[in-house]
This record gives C-alpha cells, sequence and structure tokens, in this order.
C-alpha cells in the first residue's frame, strides 16, 4: 500500500508538472495576420517569392504547433520562435513593397 502511495503521487507530480502543451494561439494570429498585411500590400505580385516562402514557412510553423499541442511532455517553444520570426519577415517584406511598386513603375 505504501508503494502505491507513492507512486500515485509521481504520477500526480508529473501531471502538475509536465502539463499538456497547447497551440500558441497569440503567435499563430499575430504571423497570419503580418503575412495577410503583407500580401494585402502586394507582395504576391512585387515580390511572388518572398511571399510563397512566408505562407509556406507559415503553413509548417503552424502545422508544427498543432502537431505538438496537446502532447504531454511537447513543447511549442520551437514554433513560437518561428513564428516570431514569420512576423518580422512579413512586416518587412510589407515596409519593401512600396519601394517594389516604384521600381516596377519605371
Amino acid at each position: 500500500m505504501k508503494h502505491f502511495k507513492w507512486l500515485v503521487c509521481v504520477v500526480v507530480l508529473v501531471f502538475m508538472f509536465s502539463g499538456c502543451s497547447s497551440e500558441p494561439v497569440q503567435e499563430i494570429k499575430d504571423a497570419t495576420t503580418a503575412v495577410e498585411a503583407a500580401v494585402t500590400e502586394g507582395a504576391e505580385v512585387y515580390a511572388a517569392d518572398q511571399a510563397k516562402a512566408l505562407k509556406d514557412e507559415l503553413t509548417a510553423a503552424i502545422d508544427q504547433a498543432k502537431a505538438n499541442a496537446g502532447k504531454l511532455f511537447g513543447s511549442n517553444s520551437e514554433a513560437v520562435e518561428k513564428l516570431a520570426k514569420i512576423k518580422a519577415d512579413a512586416e518587412a517584406l510589407k515596409a519593401l513593397i512600396p519601394a517594389k511598386k516604384e521600381e516596377a513603375k519605371k
């Protein structure tokens, strides 16, 4: 009986400290919004390769986050880092679009 109590305690502690990994919802939303903003600005027209690469990276990061969600010992820290990079890259691309539009007019 003593061993059973210890086993129960250990199992409870493992669940308490590990928890289940959850999707980084806010980071996914932020990165998606940034990519959509770049596309709306004209990224698919004036920087098609970069826009496609961003969309592909976003899809891969979301897939990775969803795969890790709910895993007992899963971690989304890598997916969160990727999503932050995608957001920054999308914002940088959006900032470049006006110059690319001017360049295309010439």
